[in-house]
């Protein structure tokens, strides 16, 4: 049996293409140490802040929005259905935040946070 297993496990690795497109996940699997977010702004400028640094969050549902400060710098999202998001960020899951377009939430899946406006300020 023992034979079998290495034939699969070598037969998996024969099949593996290096080259083959791989899908870009937006969350990490669970929760960990050292960790980034990377905020993708509509004109598609990223900038990635370390959750080392992410000193406290904000969540105001009136406003639809989620204040987070690091050290460094301020970043404003706003949206709606955030509170997700905000749990989220509590526990360093979020991997990437996209926004999107206001005049596509129609088209976005039901009940799942959409940020329309993100603002990332330095405190410098």
């Amino acid at each position: 049996m023992s034979n079998q297993g290495f034939r699969l496990k070598y037969d998996e690795m024969r099949e593996s293409d290096p080259t083959k497109d791989t899908v870009k996940d937006e969350r990490y699997s669970s929760e960990g140490y050292v960790r980034n977010v990377c905020f993708v702004l509509l004109d598609g400028n990223r900038m990635f802040l370390n959750y080392a640094y992410l000193v406290s969050g904000q969540y105001i549902a009136e406003e639809g929005r989620i204040v987070l400060s690091w050290t460094t710098h301020i970043v404003t999202l706003t949206g709606i259905c955030l509170e997700p998001l905000y749990d989220e960020f509590m526990q360093h899951i979020p991997r990437q935040v996209i926004c999107v377009d206001e005049r596509y939430n129609a088209t976005q899946p039901q009940n799942k946070p959409v940020v329309n406006e993100m603002e990332i300020k330095s405190k410098e």
